[in-house]
């Protein structure tokens, strides 16, 4: 009678450790909403402990173990933490691959110029700095077509916004020396009444064939953070 009853309890030690595994994949994936990431840990987490209440649930009908059964039943246990990989993965992938080509339509230019390649994200570790920026290669011909589209204008490391402005400084993220600077201050996407737009620069070497791209939000200065 007792072995009978133990039976019903085989699950138990298998759903323990697939609890353990689905709160340390969660903690190694280092989930964050902004001020939301305390909702969506809470949520994550109770997502986890109802898969496991469930699991639990379904294997004390299961009273013949097999590997089958236990695959189920552990698959349910994890379904929060695996969808929650795959989204995570999804997103990686985006960002790594596809994000700074949204991000070159949305604030440059689309369709993209087919000589445009190498693109990529500046990391903070390089930038210092949380604003938008993406490095690129590209011809002085569809430079020059870029430039006049936006309405660039030319300017010197004495003609930026801020005086202490990191791009004054020759040795923040160099390129082939002399480097000429462009700016554009978007007054239509940033508080028109107060003159302040959103800001972008360019930052494109001798060659006129690579170049820094950088975009800084209009409450930026707003604020003056």
């Amino acid at each position: 009678m007792f072995a009978d009853e133990m039976k019903r309890f085989w699950h138990l030690p298998w759903l323990l450790c697939s609890l353990l595994a689905s709160i340390l994949v969660i903690v190694l994936w280092e989930p964050f909403a902004g001020m939301g990431t305390g909702i969506l840990i809470a949520t994550l987490l109770g997502t986890v402990a109802a898969s496991h209440m469930l699991s639990g649930i379904v294997g004390f009908f299961l009273q013949h173990r097999t590997w089958r059964r236990l695959f189920i039943i552990l698959s349910l246990a994890m379904l929060p933490a695996i969808l929650f990989s795959l989204s995570q993965v999804r997103d990686a992938l985006y960002l790594r691959y596809r994000a700074a080509y949204d991000r070159f339509r949305d604030n440059l230019a689309s369709p993209i110029p087919t000589s445009v390649a190498n693109l990529e994200f500046i990391p903070l570790a390089e930038a210092h700095e949380t604003h938008l920026m993406f490095r690129f290669t590209i011809s002085p011909q569809d430079l020059d077509g870029l430039i006049h589209s936006r309405g660039f204008v030319e300017i010197t490391t004495s003609g930026f916004r801020r005086p202490d402005d990191l791009f004054t400084h020759p040795e923040y993220l160099p390129l082939a020396e002399p480097v000429t600077f462009y700016t554009l201050n978007d007054i239509a996407a940033g508080y028109p009444d107060k003159g302040i737009g959103e800001g972008y620069t360019l930052k494109v070497s001798a060659d006129r064939r690579h170049v820094v791209f950088r975009r800084e939000s209009a409450p930026y200065y707003l604020y003056k953070y």
